[in-house]
């Protein structure tokens, strides 16, 4: 689907017939691009089905939504994006607008000024939060690491240990049920215990 703007009707619909699918077949792998014409502004929209066994890769874009395939890795995709139900590793960079990971295996990711959200992770979860990034991990069930800086990080009844480190900004973990280290500078720690465990928090100022 594409859209585009244009001095007249017909011309912005010249414009948008222009925009063509382009396909390279790489034999291991698939790759396809939208291949826009210089006059006008378009807005396109692609839905691709492929079998579930596959591992998608996406670069650039402003808007995505991921299902039912066997791993995600993300390239420098913004705004906002949905990824759920992914039997493997969901991995790559997010920056600003709102990130939703729902029912996926483990998760390594950079996010730089996003608002991010994990629900029922089954595996670890590495991430390295950045400029103003604001995170909430929801009853993950692996080891959480996370390095930040200037971020919120919120953890509500993490089953794994968790590990975070980093400077300035927000920490938050809420009935964590395995040890739990926070090694911070310059930045407001809180933790909620609901049962004993072994927990370690440094911060400073």
């Amino acid at each position: 689907k594409v859209e585009s703007n244009g001095p007249d009707e017909a011309t912005a619909l010249s414009y948008a017939k222009a925009a063509q699918l382009v396909t390279d077949d790489m034999g291991t792998a698939v790759s396809f691009r939208v291949k826009l014409p210089q006059e006008g502004r378009q807005t396109t929209e692609l839905t691709i089905k492929v079998p579930l066994r596959l591992n998608i890769r996406v670069q650039g874009g402003s808007r995505l939504d991921v299902s039912n395939v066997a791993s995600v890795r993300l390239d420098g995709v913004s705004s906002t994006v949905k990824i759920h139900s992914i039997a493997g590793p969901v991995t790559g960079t997010h920056r600003g607008g709102e990130l939703e990971v729902i029912g996926v295996g483990s998760v390594r990711l950079t996010l730089q000024g996003s608002h991010a959200a994990f629900h029922e992770i089954t595996q670890p979860i590495a991430l390295d939060l950045r400029a103003g990034t604001e995170c909430e991990i929801d009853r993950p069930k692996g080891a959480v690491e996370i390095e930040e800086s200037n971020s919120e990080v919120k953890i509500v009844q993490p089953e794994g240990t968790v590990r975070i480190g980093g400077e300035r900004g927000r920490i938050l973990v809420e009935a964590p049920g395995n040890e739990t280290r926070v090694d911070v500078r310059r930045a407001e720690v809180e933790v909620l215990l609901r049962k004993a465990v072994p927990v370690t928090l440094v911060t400073t100022d």
